[in-house]
């Protein structure tokens, strides 16, 4: 009788170099597909949530109706009246009535106007914050223009000394003052926005 023919377990048998090659290279392949269809996936995330982020502050900014009246009213009236509560709590009211109304150029209300003009947009992003002072400049070039006074007299009463409210004159708090906090306002909006940018674009590029 012939001896028994001895079966060799199918794992301990040799494959050629060319079979491993193969079945490494299509693990590989697996694997690499894998990854590649994580890395869509999470990068559709990404677009879809910068898509909807975009969306949502386009819908911020635009679809408020309220948002140019709103801030129109808050860069001149809201500022002043801020101001003036402000400057006779801290202040006695002698000094107070001195600070607003005859010191030049109303350093209190343009300060006040810089510091809501940059700390709002951190709330209400309006880009419209940036043009409410096109409206009082409109007045206060009107107002310039039809003056009946020479060239250097008119700087004198709108911008300088000319106009004082103990002389019983009060073009500058009506005309000029506005477009003062106006404009401080709409700076301070610019700034944030361009800061908000920059600081986006800078991670973005990370």
């Amino acid at each position: 009788m012939g001896h028994p023919r001895r079966v060799v377990p199918e794992e301990r048998v040799g494959h050629p170099p060319e079979l491993l090659a193969a079945r490494l290279m299509g693990r590989v392949s697996v694997s690499a597909s894998r990854m590649y269809l994580r890395r869509g996936q999470s990068d559709e995330q990404e677009i879809n949530m910068t898509i909807s982020a975009a969306v949502m502050q386009d819908t911020r900014e635009k679809g408020v109706w309220w948002a140019f009246p709103f801030h129109q009213i808050l860069s001149t009236v809201g500022v002043l009246a801020l101001a003036g509560f402000l400057t006779f709590i801290l202040s006695p009211s002698t000094r107070a009535r001195w600070i607003l109304t005859e010191t030049p150029y109303f350093p209190v209300q343009i300060v006040l106007a810089l510091f809501i003009g940059f700390v709002l947009p951190r709330f209400l992003r309006h880009r419209l914050m940036q043009w409410v002072w096109v409206l009082p400049f409109s007045i206060l070039c009107v107002s310039f223009v039809l003056t009946p006074l020479p060239l250097v007299g008119r700087f004198e009463r709108y911008f300088g000394w000319g106009c004082r409210p103990e002389l019983r004159c009060f073009v500058q708090l009506a005309v000029t003052l506005p477009f003062y906090t106006a404009a401080s306002y709409s700076v301070a909006a610019f700034l944030r926005s361009t800061i908000q940018r920059r600081k986006q674009q800078h991670e973005t590029a990370r």
